[in-house]
């Protein structure tokens, strides 16, 4: 039996080398950095970390907004309302949803929460749009409110019109 070319074997270790460094590592979610809508002191709600996942985001694929956070009060009822932004201020998505669903059971009792956000949402091709999610007592005030960057792959879906 011969011994098998070693030249084959690194072109398969070339091969795959390269295959690693193009393609995005959407495995697992980076914190983002992030920004509050206005001075932290006066929101409920403080904020430690956004993930997102798959990062970079793709084009009409569901995206999954993770959110470590912490309250310092009671919190019967809300709402998440999610904007997307082109350019700071051409609005391209809006969409609320209950806070108390899925895997959070309301009241949320003062202390670390986390909250799972997944959104489908058809966005025009770019390279990265501004997020801004807003947290909000059903009815009240605001309990926080972030804005980041939502950066996309460089492989996006290709639009669908009907």
């Amino acid at each position: 039996m011969a011994a098998p070319s070693s030249s084959f074997s690194v072109l398969h270790l070339l091969a795959a080398a390269i295959c690693l460094i193009l393609l995005p590592d959407s495995a697992h979610a980076t914190p983002v950095d992030f920004q509050y809508c206005v001075d932290e002191i006066l929101y409920r709600v403080s904020v430690y970390e956004v993930d997102i996942t798959p990062d970079p985001a793709v084009l009409n694929k569901p995206i999954t907004f993770n959110i470590s956070a912490s309250t310092v009060v009671n919190i019967h009822a809300g709402e998440v309302e999610m904007e997307v932004y082109d350019i700071g201020t051409i609005r391209l998505y809006a969409g609320t949803t209950e806070l108390c669903k899925g895997d959070i059971h309301c009241p949320i009792l003062p202390g670390y929460f986390e909250l799972s956000e997944v959104r489908n949402m058809m966005l025009p091709s770019g390279t990265f749009y501004t997020v801004k999610m807003t947290l909000r007592e059903t009815g009240r005030f605001d309990l926080t409110c972030i804005s980041f960057k939502l950066p996309l792959g460089l492989f996006p879906s290709v639009l669908t019109y009907y």
